[in-house]
C-alpha cells in the first residue's frame, strides 16, 4: 500500500509542474532507479563488511576508485583541451566545491553517523533530502505550488508506510 500511494504521489508531481513533459527522455529515469539501488547495496555492504574501519579511509578508497574512470571520461569529452576562460574557471571551481563539500565530506560524515547511530537511522537521512530541495528552489525563487508539497507529502507517507 506504501509504495502505490507513494507512486500516486510520484506521477501526480511529474504532472503538476512543467505542463511540456515530454516522455522521450525517460531512459534517464533509470539512472535514479540504478543510484537508489547503488545506495542501498552501499548502506548494506559498510554496516555489514567495513564497521571496523574508519569512515575517512571508507570515503578515501570509494573516491580514490573513481580517479581513473573519471579521468577517462573528462579526456574523451574534451575536458583538457578547453581554454581556461573565466566560465570554464568557475564551472571547474564550482564542480569542485560540490564534489568535496556536497559529496566527499557528507559521505564521511554519513559513515560516521551510521557506524555511531546504525545503518536504519543512517538512512532515514534520505527523508530529509526532499526538504532541502524544497530550500535551494525557494532560493532560486522557483515556483512551488502547494500541490507539489502534497505530492510530496504523498510520497514521504508512502515510504514510510512501506518502511513500516
Amino acid at each position: 500500500m506504501g509504495v502505490i500511494i507513494g507512486f500516486v504521489g510520484l506521477v501526480f508531481l511529474m504532472i503538476s509542474g512543467n505542463r511540456d513533459i515530454r516522455f522521450s527522455n525517460m531512459n534517464f529515469s533509470f539512472y535514479i532507479i540504478l543510484a537508489t539501488i547503488f545506495y542501498g547495496i552501499n548502506v548494506n555492504m559498510v554496516n555489514r563488511h567495513l564497521k571496523h574501519i574508519p569512515s575517512l579511509s571508507i570515503a578515501a578508497v570509494a573516491f580514490s576508485a573513481l580517479i581513473l574512470p573519471s579521468s577517462i571520461i573528462l579526456f574523451l569529452t574534451g575536458y583538457f583541451q578547453q581554454s581556461l576562460s573565466p566560465g570554464f574557471t568557475y564551472s571547474t571551481g564550482a564542480s569542485s566545491v560540490l564534489g568535496i563539500f556536497g559529496t566527499a565530506i557528507a559521505s564521511i560524515l554519513f559513515y560516521m553517523l551510521m557506524k555511531r547511530a546504525g545503518y536504519l537511522f543512517a538512512s532515514m537521512v534520505t527523508y530529509g533530502i526532499p526538504f532541502i530541495a524544497l530550500f535551494w528552489g525557494f532560493l532560486a525563487h522557483e515556483t512551488i505550488m502547494p500541490l507539489q508539497i502534497l505530492c510530496l507529502v504523498m510520497i514521504l507517507a508512502g515510504v514510510w508506510l512501506a518502511n513500516k
